[in-house]
């Protein structure tokens, strides 16, 4: 591909071809996809505020050149009534001065300095800019991010709320349709005054004006921080960006300070620092914002330095600035040239440097391609992390738990029990949780599913490969996906009739109905009418509405529709009912709330019982109780299939997982994302083929999170 890369440098010398990302994916296999604040970039490469950005004629240029993102020049916040606490910095901008500049390493690199601080014309014509940029997002152009200076006090003086209300109102009803973005700038001009000469004082504003910025926005929002390099040491960096735990993305960091010259700077000196400050974030695992990286970006090889370090994507300023010489290309914009270069250069572009990774093994292609996000988490080997979802109802309706009692045992009783201890598999920390704790398999399962997808991250493979190998099978690469209809609203038939219809135009492989006595009959008529002459397997689902022999004529009626099977028709504790249930009907009986435990599957054995069963992780505890069902269903022949919870994507990486098995015979009740959640609003996205089928991630949760969805959907229980 080598020879292929220098002939793609030359030809695009004279033109970028549009949508170059694509040209890349399509040549050399390898996805550009980002992420910035959140959203989704079809490559890394974005703009950071500053001069190059304060006017329209700049974003329509750079939404023609094909950069991914741009962060707008820094308005400074003020109140209703005009006043701007931070009105140093409104200084108007004066001609940039770029230079050269020899690092302590010896090296030398670019730099841009000039006095402009932030933007220096009134409000209401930055708002008019805003909305320029917000038509060319929503136009899939250009993703484009107002940048604030806010209002920051000494320790002793309160924040001047007014300033944040009234400037993050304009700004949202500016943009329109929520989430509303934000960048909020600590400046490396900030980093030189005496504002920032006491450390108290910047984590009391790293910690505190996040959550300020959210709360003074009518609407949703993202905050990225843009993060200042401090004159402190890089364990204080460290610091900042764990009291920055309320923003949804760091941008980490902003030029150094020259307090000789009274100017920021870059080059060799601050990139140097940046990687090295970011390399102790390998030493100290835990969640944190998305990263998105700054600081003498010059090539696609540091680009790929930063995302091993974690930053999803960058931000440039000065390469973007140099002198047409300095470019290869000799057409298009300075914002084209800079992209033919970070991104085609032969050895030291972006796709040079991603081929170089997979020919030494660093980088594996997944579904055919290398992934740019991949380098993100693959090379995070020292902070492995594990997630896990306890999805139980908000009342008692399906079984004893609930999100209040989930989150209360969690916390109280069996988050100590694994803080700061040490394990040596999933299944001790299994043990760990069940001992002395009777029942609650929903809060358990959270937890020990985390642990799970910790083994699963530490080895670098999915979930799905993880159960299976501890069962020693192969795994599916796919599922099938069924869905499941409840009761309409309206309790009429034509309602379901036009829901199982729509369902099978999605492509779903199986239709689950919900029954109980009086509707029953009328709904599998309703469901029939749909399907027609399709063939498609029906299934009921009563949640234990009906009693043996009481309800005999009911479920009678249903052995004779032709369905799959019959789920759960009795209540939970009637084990000998079903069993003998299971004798007197053709249509097999299928066991879903009944089955807590491997202790309830082999008296279900011992009694000759239902052979069809669901399996749903959180009801049975969680994956190391699901591999001892799967070894009871093995040795009596019952036939599986995996049902879910109101989860998120989190929870369902476990579901994929048992999904996958060679036992699960029957579709699974997975779903994509959109049905409960709408579009992109999942943490993790499930997504459904045309013939109803959804992959089995082969990687772990962390490499499939969307963290500021994550961030924003929840809040820390245990501290």
């Amino acid at each position: 591909m080598r020879a292929e890369l220098e002939r793609d440098f030359r030809r695009f010398q004279r033109e970028l071809p549009p949508g170059f990302p694509g040209h890349v994916r399509e040549t050399y296999g390898i996805d550009l996809t980002a992420r910035y604040l959140g959203e989704t970039v079809p490559h890394p490469i974005g703009k950071g505020s500053g001069q190059l950005s304060l006017n329209e004629a700049q974003l329509a240029a750079d939404a023609e050149a094909g950069l991914a993102f741009v962060v707008l020049k820094t308005v400074i916040a003020q109140d209703e009534a005009g006043t701007q606490s931070m009105a140093a910095w409104a200084i108007h901008e004066t001609k940039m001065k770029l230079e050269q500049r020899r690092a302590a390493s010896g090296r030398t690199g670019w730099t841009v300095t000039w006095k402009g601080r932030g933007w220096d014309r009134t409000l209401d014509e930055y708002l008019a800019l805003v909305r320029a940029g917000r038509d060319l997002t929503r136009a899939g152009s250009l993703l484009v991010v107002p940048s604030v200076k806010y209002h920051l006090p000494r320790l002793e003086e309160p924040f001047r709320d007014a300033e944040y209300r009234y400037t993050t109102r304009r700004l949202a009803d500016a943009w329109g349709q929520p989430p509303l973005l934000v960048e909020k700038d600590f400046s490396p001009t900030l980093a030189g005054d005496s504002l920032a000469a006491d450390r108290g004082q910047i984590v009391r504003w790293l910690r505190e004006v996040p959550g300020r910025i959210r709360s003074a926005s009518p609407g949703s929002l993202r905050i990225a921080v843009k993060l200042m390099n401090a004159r402190f040491d890089d364990d204080f960096q460290l610091a900042m960006m764990d009291a920055c735990s309320g923003a949804d993305a760091l941008v980490v960091f902003n030029r150094l300070f020259d307090a000789e010259r009274g100017v920021a700077y870059g080059g060799w000196d601050l990139s140097e620092r940046n990687l090295r400050v970011l390399d102790l974030l390998r030493g100290s695992p835990g969640l944190r914002p998305g990263l998105c990286g700054t600081g003498n970006i010059c090539s696609g090889r540091l680009i790929v330095d930063y995302a091993r370090r974690g930053c999803e994507s960058v931000q440039l300023h000065t390469f973007f600035q140099l002198p047409l010489s300095a470019y290869a290309a000799t057409r298009g914009s300075r914002t084209q040239r800079a992209l033919h270069a970070l991104v085609f250069h032969p050895s030291d572009g972006l796709v040079a440097a991603m081929l170089e990774l997979e020919a030494t093994g660093e980088l594996e292609r997944r579904d055919g391609a290398l992934h740019f996000l991949d380098l993100v988490v693959l090379h995070d080997d020292a902070g492995h992390v594990g997630y896990g979802e306890a999805a139980p109802d908000e009342l008692p309706f399906y079984s004893e738990e609930t999100l209040a009692s989930a989150r209360d045992l969690i916390a109280r009783v069996l988050v100590p029990r694994v803080v700061g201890k040490e394990f040596d598999s999933p299944a001790a920390v299994d043990a760990a949780l069940q001992g002395g704790v009777r029942g609650n398999p929903f809060a358990r399962a959270g937890i020990e599913t985390a642990a799970w997808d910790l083994e699963a991250h530490r080895r670098g493979i999915g979930l799905g490969q993880l159960v299976a190998a501890r069962l020693g099978v192969q795994p599916a690469a796919s599922v099938a996906c069924g869905v499941a209809l409840g009761i309409p609203e309206d309790g009429k038939p034509d309602t379901l009739t036009r829901r199982v219809y729509a369902a099978l135009e999605q492509g779903y492989r199986r239709v689950k109905i919900k029954v109980m006595p009086g509707w029953d009959a009328v709904a599998v008529s309703a469901a029939r009418a749909a399907m027609g002459a399709v063939e498609l397997p029906l299934t009921v689902d009563a949640n234990g509405a009906y009693a043996w022999p009481a309800h005999e004529q009911s479920l009678r009626a249903l052995d004779s529709a032709g369905l799959l099977y019959i789920e759960q028709p009795l209540a939970p504790d009637e084990l000998v009912a079903h069993a003998a249930l299971c004798r007197a009907l053709r249509t097999p009986v299928c066991l879903d709330e009944t089955l807590k435990s491997a202790a309830i599957a082999r008296q279900m054995m011992d009694l000759d019982g239902p052979r069809v069963w669901n399996i749903k992780v959180h009801r049975v505890g969680g994956l190391a109780e699901v591999c001892r069902i799967y070894e009871l269903a093995a040795q009596y022949g019952a036939e599986l299939w995996v049902g879910t919870m109101p989860e998120s994507g989190i929870g369902s990486q476990a579901a994929l997982a048992v999904a996958g098995l060679p036992l699960c015979v029957y579709p699974s009740d997975l779903e994509p994302s959109a049905r409960w959640y709408g579009r992109d609003a999942d943490v993790i996205k499930l997504s459904m083929s045309k013939d109803g089928r959804m992959a089995v991630p082969g990687v772990s949760v962390a490499r499939l999170l969307d963290v500021a969805r994550f961030r924003a959907a929840t809040r820390p229980v245990v501290a």
